[in-house]
């Protein structure tokens, strides 16, 4: 990353309305309001949060909004599933990518910079859940057991781990609907059927009803268009897919609900990965401060060929240990260590010079 690039940080703003269950009409006024971005921003759209990224001062409506290394932090944190309903889920990610995708110059930059501290933060803390584990705390918040008949709306990739997070936890028989037939595999896999959407009314009754509709679906009236649900109804929508005649006779769990559910123990979690995270953000942005040709850049550069040779070696020498533990584990010994000698080193570069001398790889290295 050039110089220019890493001056930009002071210039990031981020403008963040939160969405988590709006109804799609409050989510139509949010979108009005984001509306006056130009194309000179980048948008990351989540379940939870509609989020601009741009270089310079903004004055929008934002409720909320974030500058500089703060922003940079939050737009890693977000890319992270720091802010995901469920701790470190993988999807959110992907909504990163494809916001910034379109980002040009010192934005794409330090766009590319975040996502990349994002993704080695999620190797280090080895996050293993997806957005399939909301049905969890969606059970957990309602004070429901996993029983009987599931009926999930929709067939994207939420209402997949949806479902197959159902067939986990035991339940007795899973029925996804949706207007066009998903892929038959998974289905035969869960042993699940498939009913369409216009049809659910002529069921007689189901016990738990979870719907995982995208943001352009129509809302379902759950009174109208549904069967009598008689345990337990999630809204994993955004916008929401129930917003008229919900019936007050079981209980309704929102994402928003979800979220109010978190229990100190794991806000307290939320808050020291995001420690660990900002630290490997500063990191980043260190190393992206000193190109190779740089005394400092020639000494990173020297330092982590070392590294890497001497991981390698770990790993053949030691076949029980995985390599990629032995990869994170010496990088980040590295970056621990070498962190305040090269804060200290950026004001004598011919120190720093006769230092990167000193590691360069002598005759036979690897």
């Amino acid at each position: 990353m050039k110089a220019p690039a890493l001056t930009a940080v002071k210039s990031l703003t981020a403008c963040l309305w939160e969405t988590a269950s709006l109804s799609p009409r409050a989510m139509g006024i949010v979108r009005d309001l984001a509306s006056v971005h130009g194309p000179d921003r980048v948008v990351v759209d989540s379940c939870q949060r509609l989020e601009y990224y741009g270089i310079g001062p903004c004055r929008c409506d934002a409720p909320h909004r974030l500058h500089g290394l703060e922003a940079l932090h939050h737009l890693a944190e977000v890319a992270s599933g720091l802010h995901a309903a469920e701790l470190g889920e993988d999807q959110v990610m992907g909504q990163v990518r494809e916001g910034v995708s379109g980002a040009d110059g010192d934005l794409r930059a330090l766009a590319g910079l975040a996502v990349a501290a994002a993704r080695a933060f999620r190797r280090a803390e080895e996050f293993d859940t997806d957005s399939g584990r909301l049905l969890d705390r969606a059970l957990q918040a309602a004070e429901v057991a996993p029983q009987g008949d599931l009926l999930v709306l929709g067939a994207g990739r939420l209402g997949r781990l949806v479902a197959e997070r159902g067939a986990a936890l035991g339940f007795g028989g899973i029925v996804v609907a949706s207007r066009r037939p998903p892929d038959e595999r998974w289905l035969q896999a869960l042993n699940a059927a498939h009913v369409s959407l216009v049809d659910l009314h002529r069921w007689s009754s189901v016990d738990v009803v979870v719907g995982c509709l995208g943001a352009t679906a129509d809302p379902i009236d759950p009174v109208t268009e549904l069967p009598p649900v008689t345990r337990l109804l999630v809204d994993l929508g955004s916008p929401r897919n129930f917003v008229r005649n919900v019936p007050t006779a079981v209980p309704l769990i929102t994402i928003a609900r979800i979220i109010e559910a978190r229990s100190p123990g794991e806000e307290e979690r939320r808050r020291r990965a995001s420690t660990r995270l900002r630290q490997v953000l500063v990191e980043r942005l260190a190393g992206a401060a000193t190109d190779g040709a740089s005394p400092l850049g020639r000494l990173r550069k020297n330092v982590e060929q070392i590294r890497r040779a001497e991981a390698i070696r770990l790993a053949a020498s030691n076949p029980d240990l995985d390599p990629v533990a032995i990869d994170t584990m010496t990088r980040s010994l590295v970056n621990r260590l070498f962190h305040r000698p090269t804060e200290a080193l950026r004001d004598a570069p011919s120190l720093a010079a006769a230092i990167a001398d000193l590691f360069e790889p002598g005759p036979g290295s690897h």
